[in-house]
């Protein structure tokens, strides 16, 4: 338990220092990553991983390349993704829910405040051609950039003439500097530093 702990503070500085990063510009320096990986990896010089947790490193690292090969994640939120799942294996199903679920909170929180100082979803949407109940979904997940905001992704597409909504994000797509519809680029980095935190927390108690 010791050492489990000591790799989850590791984390939770990696995550924590490029996080801040992520937050003010959506990069950060990869190599920042490397001195708390090897002082991770040197901790199983001291206890062997398992055959359990070979496997679980194995299923992780292979559910992170497929969640970035759908361009859920960037190429650098992958990298953070495969060093939890190579020094917490046990852990790394957990860290996916707290991280990404705290990333689903903070869009979805900010996309109906913003949205609802404007008005309804029949409002804010009134000139895409989707159906109302793809409205009222999309009031969670996009909204309009008013205000020239720095970190989205465009939303919507056009089909034969008219607006629609475009559900697929590529989170290696460039960021948008159009008025139309958007959706929130997350700094994936820093709701790992909270997911990690969180899991620290929870061992220790």
């Amino acid at each position: 338990m010791e050492l489990e702990i000591v790799r989850l503070v590791l984390l939770a500085c990696a995550f924590g220092i490029t996080g801040i990063s992520d937050l003010k510009t959506r990069y950060f320096e990869d190599k920042i990553l490397i001195p708390f990986v090897v002082l991770g990896l040197l901790t199983y010089l001291v206890d062997y991983p398992s055959m359990e947790e070979i496997v679980l490193m194995a299923l992780g690292i292979i559910v992170s390349f497929v969640t970035w090969y759908l361009r859920m994640v960037a190429t650098g939120d992958l990298f953070g993704m495969v060093i939890f799942s190579i020094l917490m294996p046990e852990f790394f199903f957990y860290f996916l829910g707290a991280s990404f679920g705290a990333a689903l909170v903070y869009a979805v929180t900010k996309n109906y405040l913003k949205n609802k100082s404007v008005g309804s979803a029949e409002q804010v949407f009134s000139e895409y051609d989707e159906p109302l109940y793809k409205k009222k979904f999309g009031y969670f997940l996009f909204h309009k950039n008013y205000d020239d905001e720095k970190f989205t992704f465009s939303a919507e597409t056009t089909e034969n003439g008219n607006k629609k909504f475009s559900f697929l994000i590529n989170a290696e797509s460039e960021f948008s500097t159009k008025k139309g519809l958007v959706a929130y680029t997350l700094p994936m980095m820093f709701f790992f530093f909270c997911g990690t935190v969180l899991l620290l927390i929870s061992s220790l108690l």
